[in-house]
């Protein structure tokens, strides 16, 4: 852990409760959708009741669940709404095309999606991801079956923790995935930001405003076949057809797609929402996907600041006295410490873990990190390992 990460984790203790005081202190608690430029931007208010399902489909299925608009759980900021999960151990999937297709003038201008996810009722297993679609959805069309050109979101289910990230291949053969994906710290009853930044050659994911993971694409993803339908050997239509060129390796892709080389196609036509839980109640707002640094995190301040303040405190919006502001502040002092300590942990021994996890063990998150709370966990399993070893070596 670098001096930068330390300055930042100081800034947290010391100045994250004087803020939050100051938030309650001025009673601010009304939701306000921000004019932020962007592709899309989806804010959900009371106003959009009814006007919602104009802009957002529902694909038809038996085994498909459906969202409902409803006003934000807790009721922390007035006129908040999004979408919730109504069914258990249902995929909910929900399309909204863009009126055009859109496409980028340079390949250097940097990508950024960003959504806001909060469980209501404990999770237990599932996931949450936004993607950027590379076909429009119609209704009541039979199409062929394209991944989309980005992935990004939370799977969480037992042991299985981590932030999802990948984007498919130029012709459609191939999906590729982020290999070491961060832990998602997916947390119930509060609001979880999540946000993606690709930009250059480079990638950042951010969790509540904080770097959860960076790197490079070139040497950070790992390539597996595209999962083909029954109904694969369907044509394209003539757009399909028109945009079919030859296969790209895996280091080229990632040329095509952000370095200095002819511009990669990256031609978007809708965003999809896709939520699966083994419990309804999964909270879902505020999604951006634009082709700006500074607007994401423009909306990240607007929408996603002060209701992390109201949600960390969880008092009253009025403070009767001094001696109220004196143990918030001292409480929220104390959590703030805690979480630094589990920052460190996370930069030190966590890190040493995932490198002799995923270069000794699998590529996947069999055993969480959760498991290897204490040192003693690794030191059994050493033994275990190591003694029948010791004993043969011995015995000789």
């Amino acid at each position: 852990m670098d001096i930068i990460h330390l300055f930042f984790i100081v800034g947290i203790v010391c100045f994250h409760p004087i803020s939050l005081a100051l938030a309650t202190r001025l009673n601010a608690k009304t939701y306000k959708p921000c004019a932020v430029p962007a592709v899309f931007a989806e804010q959900f208010t009371k106003e959009d009741l009814e006007s919602w399902k104009d802009r957002w489909f529902s694909p038809s299925g038996n085994r498909v669940g459906s969202f409902n608009l409803v006003e934000a759980p807790n009721k922390h900021l007035v006129n908040e709404y999004g979408l919730i999960t109504t069914a258990p151990k249902e995929q909910h999937v929900i399309f909204s095309n863009f009126d055009v297709p859109i496409t980028r003038e340079t390949p250097f201008i940097p990508i950024a999606l960003s959504f806001q996810v909060k469980p209501t009722v404990r999770w237990d297993c599932g996931h949450a991801n936004i993607k950027v679609a590379s076909q429009d959805y119609r209704p009541f069309e039979y199409r062929k079956a394209i991944p989309p050109l980005i992935e990004f979101g939370v799977k969480k289910c037992g042991l299985y923790d981590y932030v999802y990230f990948s984007f498919g291949s130029y012709d459609h053969q191939s999906i590729y995935h982020l290999i070491n994906p961060p832990r998602s710290e997916l947390t119930e009853d509060v609001t979880n930001m999540y946000t993606l930044l690709l930009r250059d050659s480079t990638y950042t994911i951010r969790r509540n405003k904080q770097i959860i993971a960076h790197g490079d694409v070139q040497k950070s993803f790992t390539e597996s076949p595209t999962k083909r339908s029954s109904f694969q050997h369907e044509t394209y239509n003539a757009e399909g057809v028109a945009n079919e060129t030859s296969y790209y390796t895996p280091s080229n892709v990632f040329r095509r797609l952000l370095l200095q080389n002819e511009p990669y196609p990256l031609s978007a036509k809708g965003i999809e929402l896709d939520v699966w839980s083994e419990v309804p109640g999964i909270f879902v707002n505020n999604i951006f996907f634009g082709f700006s640094e500074s607007d994401v995190m423009l909306f990240e301040n607007e929408t996603f600041d002060l209701k992390n303040l109201l949600e960390s405190s969880q008092v009253s919006n009025s403070v009767e006295s001094d001696d109220g502001i004196v143990r918030m502040l001292l409480k929220l002092t104390i959590t703030n410490l805690k979480n630094a300590c589990s920052y460190i942990y996370d930069a030190t021994y966590v890190s040493v873990y995932d490198y002799f996890y995923d270069i000794w063990i699998t590529e996947g998150r069999v055993l969480p990190k959760e498991a290897w709370k204490y040192t003693f966990h690794a030191i059994s399993i050493l033994c275990v390992i190591f003694c029948p070893i010791l004993y043969w070596m011995f015995k000789l």
